[in-house]
């Protein structure tokens, strides 16, 4: 079974006419054509749009939904971009190593308003050095301090370090805004008992506003931390993550 998901013809002419750079909603003509499902397409568009070159084969991996807020759904498309320089066999879709290791290297965020036919391009990422980050599908959450977008954008490799994009919904001003989520992180750091560090990259819970991560002494491998757990509960300081609380555990082998 082949396990592409690709969009209609119609997004296909779209992708391929289109010609603006990434862009919040509102900012960019190119638009999808509604509803979303199965058949032969390209990514020529969304290449171009973010000066990747260099690419050995590229296809849509995955297509959807994500959530929705009053009058507004949002869609998502995921790319596969295996570079040139990518010596395996194989290509975007099938069960290769490199079909499965580059299946994840770009997204697009498109927004449908009210009733309309189409989606429109609200933000998309993707990166000229194309092994650098991986794009997991979105989520919209709603807690009871607001309604988040998670734009989920991971680095590559062993450290699973977190360059996503956090955004709460605006209802004055009808739009999304960007979170500093950054900023905690640096507080967190220097509260730290001496001698143990984050070595790994930091996913906070939105929906439950928390974060925990493993804590590191100097002689830990990579693999394995021993200085315990930091449980952080967060919390929003006008469009800032904050900490709360932090609750540090000890190590304990299980």
């Amino acid at each position: 079974m082949n396990c592409k998901l690709m969009l209609s013809a119609g997004i296909l002419l779209a992708l391929l006419c289109a010609s603006c750079l990434s862009a919040m909603a509102g900012t960019s003509e190119l638009a999808l054509l509604l509803p979303f499902h199965p058949t032969n397409s390209s990514c020529s568009g969304f290449l171009q749009r973010n000066n990747i070159s260099d690419v050995k084969d590229c296809d849509i991996a995955e297509s959807g939904s994500f959530g929705s807020i009053p009058g507004r759904t949002y869609y998502y498309v995921i790319y596969c971009i295996i570079p040139a320089y990518d010596s395996e066999p194989g290509k975007c879709g099938d069960e290769s190593f490199s079909g499965r290791y580059h299946r994840k290297r770009g997204l697009g965020i498109f927004v449908q308003e009210g009733a309309e036919n189409q989606a429109k391009l609200f933000l998309e990422r993707g990166d000229p050095d194309i092994g650098m980050y991986l794009y997991q599908k979105p989520a919209i959450v709603k807690n009871r301090l607001g309604t988040f977008m998670h734009v989920s954008i991971g680095v590559d490799g062993t450290g699973n370090f977190n360059e996503s994009e956090y955004y709460i919904w605006d209802s004055k001003s009808a739009a999304w805004k960007m979170l500093d989520t950054a900023s905690w992180i640096s507080e967190l750091t220097e509260r730290l008992p001496a001698g143990l560090t984050i070595n790994k990259g930091i996913w906070p819970d939105i929906d439950a506003m928390s974060a925990e991560m493993k804590l590191y002494k100097e002689e830990d491998a990579n693999c394995c931390p021993t200085g315990g757990t930091a449980v952080v509960k967060l919390t929003l300081e006008e469009l800032r993550l904050s900490i709360q609380s932090v609750e540090f555990k000890k190590y304990s082998e299980q």
